[in-house]
C-alpha cells in the first residue's frame, strides 16, 4: 500500500514539474490565436502541423491540408491564408468528454473557442452567386437577381464562395486523385446531374450580357457583396495534459455581408452548422 501511495506521488509531482514546462501555447485561445496569425501569414506549412486529433487519427478526406485550398471541402479557410483580416478569440467553452484515460496527464481535453473576424473595406473577400464560385457563366439579370438578397442560402458553399478577386488563378486545377477523394467518375453513380457541377470550386465564372459580351472583372466584383465580418467556431483540442492543443474542425456561425451601402446578415440553419 505504502509503495502504490510512493508511486502515485512520484508520477504526480512529475505531472506537476512538466505542467510547469509546457509551452506557452497551453491555452485553447491562445492556440487559436496563432492558428489564424499563422493563417494571416500565409504560412500555411505551419499551420497545418496545428491540426490533429484526440480520439483517433481522424483527417478529413483529403487530409487536413484540404481545409486551406479550395475544393470540395465545406467549410473551408481557403479565403484567410495569406490575406489581412483582424481576429478577436471570445467566447470559450469547454466540452465534457467521456473517452476513457489510465493517468491524470492522459485525460483528453475537448475546448470551443469562438473568433470573431474582421475585414477592412478594401480587403473585403467578395462573395461569389453559387454558380459563379464554381466556374459556371451567369447572366446580367441572374447576377441582378442574386444582389437582391445575396443572404438567401448565403450558407451553401459559403467558404468555397469567399474570394480576393475573380481573376483567374486563385483556385488551383486538382492533377492527381487525392486519397479517400472519390473521383468524378465515381460520383457521377451516387449525384444527380444537377448537382455535379457544384462538386469542386474553381475559378471565378464569368457574367454575360444581354449582347453576349462579357462583363468586365473589375465592373463584376464593384458590384458583388462582401465580407465584412464572421464568427468562426474552432473546435480545439489535446490528447493529454501535457500535449499541445490542436485545431480539430472548425464551422461558422454567422456573418455580415456589405454591399453598396446595404448590410446582410448570413444566418446558418441548424442542420447546416456541420456537427463539431
Amino acid at each position: 500500500m505504502l509503495a502504490r501511495f510512493f508511486i502515485f506521488a512520484v508520477c504526480s509531482a512529475l505531472f506537476l514539474v512538466a505542467a510547469f514546462m509546457l509551452p506557452t501555447v497551453d491555452f485553447p485561445q491562445t492556440a487559436a490565436e496563432s492558428f489564424l496569425a499563422k493563417l494571416k501569414a500565409g504560412e500555411r506549412d505551419s499551420a497545418l502541423e496545428m491540426f490533429g486529433d484526440n480520439t483517433c487519427k481522424c483527417p478529413p478526406r483529403g487530409g487536413y491540408e484540404s481545409y486551406l485550398n479550395y475544393g470540395m471541402q465545406e467549410p473551408n479557410l481557403a479565403f484567410l491564408v495569406g490575406r489581412p483580416f483582424s481576429f478577436t478569440s471570445g467566447k470559450t467553452m469547454p466540452v465534457n468528454l467521456t473517452i476513457p484515460y489510465v493517468f491524470p496527464w492522459d485525460k483528453p481535453s475537448t475546448t470551443y473557442v469562438d473568433v470573431d473576424l474582421s475585414f477592412a473595406d478594401k480587403t473585403r473577400p467578395y462573395f461569389l452567386p453559387m454558380p459563379m464560385a464554381y466556374g459556371l457563366p451567369i447572366s446580367e439579370s441572374q447576377l441582378n437577381e442574386f444582389l437582391k438578397q445575396p443572404d438567401k442560402d448565403a450558407w451553401k458553399g459559403f467558404s468555397q464562395r469567399l474570394r480576393s478577386t475573380t481573376a483567374p488563378g486563385v483556385v488551383p486545377i486538382p492533377n492527381e486523385t487525392k486519397k479517400g477523394i472519390p473521383t468524378e467518375k465515381e460520383l457521377e453513380n451516387l449525384l444527380s446531374p444537377e448537382m455535379m457541377p457544384f462538386l469542386q470550386a474553381k475559378d471565378a465564372g464569368e457574367v454575360v450580357l444581354a449582347d453576349k459580351s462579357k462583363m468586365a472583372a473589375a465592373e463584376a466584383e464593384a458590384r458583388l457583396p462582401r465580407l465584412s465580418s464572421a464568427t468562426l467556431r474552432l473546435r480545439i483540442v489535446k490528447s493529454g495534459q501535457l500535449k499541445p492543443w490542436q485545431i480539430n474542425k472548425f464551422r461558422f456561425e454567422k456573418a455580415t455581408l456589405v454591399e453598396n451601402g446595404k448590410t446582410s446578415a448570413i444566418e446558418f440553419p441548424l442542420n447546416a452548422k456541420f456537427e463539431l
